[in-house]
Order: C-alpha cells, then structure tokens, then sequence
C-alpha cells in the first residue's frame, strides 16, 4: 500500500486521535487544524515515483539506549510530497500500530518541514538563508582543515608517481 492509499483508507478523525496520542504537543486545536489542511491537501495531490525512490518504512526508533522506543517513519521527512505519496509504506515485523497510527507518524513526517506548500517553501528559504550566512565560516574551516590535513600529510605528486610505478613493478613481477 502506498501513502495515498492509506491516507484515502484512514479518516482524518481516526488519524487525529493518533496525532494527539503520538505527539501531544500538537493536540492544540490550531495545530489538529493544520494537520487537516496538510491531510487534505496530500488526498488531492497526485503521487509521482522518482526511479531512486525507497519505500517508507514504519519502525520503532529509540535515540537514547533507555528511551522507550516510538513510531517512526523513515525517508519520507524532507522529500517532495509527491514522491512521499506513491512510496510503498513497508512495517517493520516488531511494528504492532493501526493503521490510523501509522497514517498520523506519517502526516507528522511529511508536515516536518511546513503543512502547506508555502510553509515549505518559506522554512526551505529560511534554511537555505542561514545557510549562506554560515557559509563563509564554514568555507574558511575547511580550508583550513584541507590544509592541515596537507601538511601533516603531505603526499607529493612525485612521492605518489613513485610509489604507483614501484608497487606497478611488483605487480608486473
């Protein structure tokens, strides 16, 4: 079953029991809102597969070893709505949620980064701003990693061709 298909299989009342169960932060009415216009929205689009795309796969996640474990939904967080629609949802075997449990982690993934394309594309420009903030920093990092790294490592063009034509000999040999 795809995303689409569970998300036309589950209401949205079943699943809001779940998000509130799942993610009590987010039991506000304003937010249960957003999520029924993120579900909504999703019921509407059309799924497109890219030829790299990876099912989504349902598992218990612990981050911390004394964590209880929770729902999780790999690889749909972050990828166009879209392609997230017409991903195979595969559960894991130890994986023992409904339905409308799953279909809520997954409403949770999908609406990680905004709930309406214009939320998503306003957080992705927000990131990519302070991104080019950061920029210069971390460019001026690497390059001095690179040229630590050089120095006390330092492989020479001739040191490198000797060693490639002693170790070709030995292989010839």
């Amino acid at each position: 079953m795809t995303l689409k298909e569970l998300l036309h299989l589950v209401p949205f009342e079943q699943i809001k029991t779940h998000i509130a169960l799942l993610y009590p932060d987010m039991a506000t009415p304003r937010m249960l809102d957003l999520f029924l216009t993120h579900y909504d929205m999703l019921c509407k689009l059309t799924p497109r597969t890219e030829d790299s795309s990876q099912p989504c796969v349902i598992t218990m996640t612990k981050w911390e070893e004394d964590e209880i474990s929770f729902l999780d939904a790999y690889d749909i967080e972050g990828c166009e709505w879209e392609v997230a629609l017409s991903k195979e949802i595969v559960v894991e075997p130890k994986v023992t949620a409904s339905l409308a449990e799953i279909a809520a982690c997954c409403l949770w993934h999908t609406s990680f980064y905004g709930f309406t394309f214009q939320q998503r594309e306003e957080m992705f420009q927000e990131l990519e701003q302070e991104a080019r903030q950061h920029l210069p920093r971390n460019e001026a990092f690497l390059q001095k990693v690179i040229e630590d790294t050089k120095n006390k490592y330092s492989i020479t063009w001739k040191r490198l061709s000797n060693e490639w034509d002693n170790n070709s000999e030995e292989v010839g040999n």
